[in-house]
């Protein structure tokens, strides 16, 4: 015989009350980290391929084609979102961030953490410690366990690595899309590309 789960005794935060406040607060803001990383990428997708269109004059054929892959850049998950800015800085002749390889080695190394932080359970291994409950599409299981200062460690990794992303258009001479600071903008105030 079945029976329905009386919500109304469990704790109002039943989902995270195994949490602490401290860990919550900090994976919030890793995750929230992630998220400006992802937008990053995808904006630095459109800045390179749109900075390449301009070197070529624009050519009107190229234009769906853009918009297109603009359109993934900035609705995509970040893994795509990482595929399409390997492949900008592989046609890119003179790529202004040396090491990007190492840059997109890197990103898709997070990728993998993000996942695991924004879709696991979290249980208590020990007093602050947590231990992610999350398999990939892969069917591999998330290892390890997390506090809250392995989390602003990371925290701090993404944010590196999000200036680096920003680095491989600001050191074109660009201004990065959205951001204040000197450079040439990569469109003009009518609409054209630079």
């Amino acid at each position: 015989m079945g029976y329905q789960v009386d919500e109304y005794a469990l704790p109002r935060e039943w989902s995270t009350a195994n949490l602490d406040d401290e860990f919550c607060l900090e994976l919030g803001r890793t995750v929230a980290a992630f998220g400006t990383l992802e937008f990053t990428v995808g904006r630095a997708v459109f800045a390179l391929c749109a900075i390449r269109l301009a070197s070529v004059g624009c050519p009107e054929e190229v234009w769906p084609e853009f918009r297109a892959k603009m359109e993934r850049a900035l609705t995509s998950t970040l893994g795509t979102a990482i595929d399409l800015l390997e492949g900008e800085l592989c046609v890119d002749s003179e790529p202004a961030f040396e090491n990007w390889r190492d840059l997109i080695k890197e990103l898709r190394k997070l990728k993998s953490q993000r996942d695991a932080l924004c879709h696991a359970s979290w249980k208590e291994r020990s007093t602050a410690i947590y231990e992610p409950t999350f398999v990939t599409r892969k069917l591999k299981k998330a290892e390890g366990s997390v506090d809250a200062d392995a989390l602003r460690a990371l925290r701090g990794d993404v944010g590196n690595l999000t200036l680096d992303v920003v680095s491989c258009v600001t050191r074109k001479g660009y201004a990065f899309p959205g951001l204040p600071g000197p450079g040439k903008l990569i469109v003009e105030p009518n609409g054209a590309l630079s």
